[in-house]
């Protein structure tokens, strides 16, 4: 059974990026394509540089896919950078300590599915660390 949501305002692309630097760090890859992203203007882009828990990541994706807020998702772009290669045996990601159960992404395809909504993940690693300051961030006290 697929879901259409009536009286939707607009269909939005949505990107969440999640790393797993350590704080104050972003992995290179992860900063290039949010960077990439963000200028082009067809995509909203969460980026968690440092990790996101399980708990976070559902509750972003329970409301894109909603569509109750009359902003219906019409893709969604999760791309997971991690610090060492994921195999396919592998059941969890882990960004820094948190841990991401593939059976939980996989619910969220089949929902995205059911809402006629395009859902794409990609699973990257990189171990390349660079400053935020040096990217022109702001270290917050």
């Amino acid at each position: 059974m697929k879901y259409h949501f009536i009286g939707v305002s607009k269909l939005i692309n949505y990107a969440i990026l999640c790393g797993s630097a350590p704080e104050d760090y972003r992995q290179k890859k992860l900063n290039k394509l949010s960077d990439s992203l963000i200028n082009n203007d067809k995509w909203h882009v969460a980026t968690f540089p440092n990790g996101i828990d399980e708990f976070m990541l559902e509750y972003a994706l329970n409301n894109i896919i909603d569509g109750k807020s009359g902003n219906c998702a019409k893709s969604i772009f999760l791309y997971f950078c991690t610090e060492s290669l994921l195999s396919d045996a592998d059941t969890n990601i882990w960004l820094c300590k948190n841990e991401i159960r593939k059976d939980i992404l996989q619910f969220y395809v089949n929902l995205a599915e059911m809402c006629d909504v395009d859902f794409q993940i990609v699973y990257d690693s990189d171990r390349e660390f660079v400053r935020e300051e040096k990217l022109g961030y702001e270290r917050v006290l």
